[in-house]
């Protein structure tokens, strides 16, 4: 059995199994039951909606509202339109004001980040998103979108934490394979008493710089990644009555290495 499907075999529809869904738009509850899935949304509805035919995974409609889960993912739309996206299936736990925990489905791993930013997945099954400059197929487990809001005014664009793992055994084979870039560079690191090799690229065009940080691991049959991009401007593409501040990056980094530093495997 692949490890995808050892990670989420957990998330097969047995009779009032509850999964949480964080997605872009909000939290969803799925409670699946035989031949069927109550959808609780985060604005009160709820939906009884019985299981019809899907090309992949599972989908549910009532003919309007369809619910469609792969995996560890969700999303749900209404009248064809997508209203709940990049849905993932875990818990979250508030250690204080500030700071949430995120356990996955399968309880294999945790991490913390900032409450008041968004938790979600990326799309729905398998995807090369999983890592920066991946060309095999992987999963991602969970990502945190840090928004252009967060420093407004400056030109700070956005950032990505992501966590994802392929079996691939492409993948695996090139999981410390340095990958090309301006500045790249790698060193072996340790986290929670994990060996992850860590490595620092970066890429540009059309004026955008984006700045990875990759910490790559081999468990069991997979490759796992702890990685996040920051993505800024060329500060010289703004005109000075537009009053835009070059960001002050060290903030946003010290913020993502505590989210890496945090990161724990459960089993």
């Amino acid at each position: 059995m692949g490890l995808e499907k050892r990670l989420y075999n957990h998330l097969l529809p047995p009779s009032a199994n509850t999964i949480t869904y964080f997605c872009h738009e909000g939290i969803i509850k799925a409670t699946y039951m035989a031949q069927k899935v109550r959808l609780v949304l985060p604005d009160g509805r709820k939906f009884d909606l019985p299981q019809v035919t899907a090309a992949s995974g599972i989908r549910y409609s009532n003919g309007t509202i369809e619910f469609w889960s792969k995996g560890a993912n969700a999303f749900v739309t209404a009248n064809s339109k997508i209203i709940y996206s990049d849905g993932i299936a875990g818990t979250v736990r508030f250690l204080n004001r500030n700071t949430a925990v995120f356990i996955d489905s399968g309880k294999t791993f945790s991490f913390h980040y900032p409450r008041g930013f968004g938790l979600s997945g990326k799309g729905i099954g398998f995807t090369t998103d999983w890592r920066a400059g991946a060309t095999e197929s992987g999963m991602v487990l969970a990502l945190v979108t840090i928004p252009k809001s967060h420093l407004p005014q400056t030109n700070f664009n956005g950032a990505e934490f992501i966590v994802g793992q392929s079996s691939d055994p492409r993948a695996i084979q090139h999981c410390f394979e340095k990958l090309e870039g301006y500045g790249a560079r790698m060193e072996q690191v340790k986290i929670k008493g994990v060996f992850f090799i860590k490595f620092t690229f970066s890429d540009a065009g059309a004026g955008n710089l984006y700045e990875t940080v990759s910490y790559r691991t081999k468990r069991g049959d997979a490759c796992y990644v702890v990685e996040y991009t920051i993505h800024s401007s060329n500060i010289g593409m703004y005109s000075p009555d537009q009053g835009i501040q070059e960001f002050n990056k060290a903030v946003i980094e010290n913020l993502l290495e505590k989210m890496v530093g945090s990161f724990r495997f459960l089993r």
